[in-house]
């Protein structure tokens, strides 16, 4: 079988049901409560994993389509993200860069018209700030394109921010300064914005924000790294050569390093 179509295959069957794990959870969660507290009477998010699902089905669908796009069906706030690079970043490590991106958006924002002053984008930063935003979840999908690895990120809010309704007579200009003033609280005074090094290590569970909602978290598909017991190929000799052929230090080291190490640990020459 063409190596093409056995990486295809494989990888295919290996991310196929990826779901974040607890620690790629609390960094999510706690970069957004870390840019969120920099601000005025902005109070943390809590993790929503129904919210999560709904991300995670997005990633998915974006990655699939190969570019950004908002649902427009959600009812739900959402903020978008993509990367690409010749090396697989961890997930965890690629949701904090994102949420720093779009917390960067307030270098364009003025907090006295509450719009963009050079027409730039703003509103991923300001949903991420949102005063009523109570929740959210993260949804994080990597496909390998001609070599490089494509990241999809996407985050959803609850209730969802940049939302306007104009009161009786009230004009659009008024409106926004109205809600936006509400919604986006200027920065403490002294306030200084984390680098993303700083932000990476937000990955505690402990003392960092409040519990998860929205039901039981799933259960990960992630395997643990782990190394069995032994210096042998639980999946055979014979499966692991074949399959190695077709990338060995790319399989054995890359994204999927903990799927290879419980299966091909002797191929991999991990022991």
């Amino acid at each position: 079988m063409d190596c093409a179509l056995v990486l295809t295959l494989l990888l295919a069957l290996v991310s196929a049901s990826y779901q974040l794990t607890q620690q790629e959870r609390n960094l999510c969660l706690n970069v957004h409560n870390k840019l969120r507290s920099l601000h005025q009477n902005t109070s943390p998010l809590v993790y929503d994993v129904s919210l999560e699902t709904q991300s995670q089905k997005w990633a998915d669908h974006l990655a699939q389509i190969g570019r950004l796009s908002h649902d427009m069906n959600s009812g739900v706030g959402e903020n978008l993200y993509w990367s690409q690079s010749w090396r697989s970043s961890t997930k965890g490590d690629s949701s904090a860069k994102a949420t720093l991106a779009w917390y960067e958006e307030i270098k364009d924002y003025s907090f006295s018209s509450h719009q963009s002053t050079n027409g730039r984008a703003v509103g991923h930063f300001t949903q991420l700030i949102w005063k009523e935003t109570k929740s959210l979840g993260c949804g994080i999908k990597e496909v390998r394109k001609s070599g490089r690895i494509e990241t999809y990120i996407v985050s959803r809010y609850s209730p969802r921010g940049n939302s306007i309704r104009r009161n009786w007579g009230e004009s659009s200009s008024q409106a926004r300064i109205r809600v936006y003033g509400a919604n986006v609280q200027k920065r403490n005074i002294g306030a200084q914005t984390p680098t993303l090094p700083e932000l990476e290590k937000l990955t505690g569970g402990s003392g960092t924000g409040p519990i998860p909602t929205g039901g039981p978290l799933p259960q990960t598909t992630q395997r643990p790294a782990t190394p069995p017991s032994s210096c042998s190929n639980a999946r055979g000799d014979d499966y692991c050569n074949y399959v190695l052929r077709c990338g060995r230090n790319y399989l054995c080291n890359g994204t999927h390093k903990n799927y290879f190490m419980q299966d091909c640990y002797k191929a991999c020459t991990f022991c």
